[in-house]
């Protein structure tokens, strides 16, 4: 996905030892990407999952559509929830989002892991 590595080129701060939760590979961007392309790639086949505008319903509505398993589902809600708790966080310390990448590995990993499946291969 070209626009999203151009997305990232120009935005992502992430370093050696720092992570971007909201540009990084397998952050918020990429999720709420991964999440968008899903919906526009199938909404004319389940018109259902584009009810609705927030990334957790998104998510339910494309697990009950039988386009993500309920298991992606999950991890992928999590992530969004844990991501952007991270994000909130920093938000309120007046902080940049940037942060030990070890902090965020479960979610990313369920990010990237779900990127490979769906978009790799668009």
């Amino acid at each position: 996905m070209a626009m999203r590595q151009k997305m990232r080129n120009h935005l992502d701060q992430s370093t050696d030892v720092l992570f971007d939760i909201k540009q990084g590979v397998g952050g918020i961007i990429d999720l709420e990407f991964l999440v968008q392309f899903l919906i526009l790639a199938n909404a004319h086949a389940h018109p259902d999952i584009a009810a609705y505008s927030d990334n957790i319903r998104q998510l339910e509505g494309l697990a009950q559509a039988g386009l993500l398993s309920e298991d992606e589902r999950s991890a992928l809600s999590q992530a969004y929830l844990g991501l952007r708790g991270l994000a909130h966080k920093a938000a309120l310390a007046k902080t940049d989002a940037l942060l030990d990448p070890a902090m965020a590995v479960p979610w990313t990993q369920a990010v990237t892991a779900a990127w490979k499946t769906y978009l790799d291969s668009a």
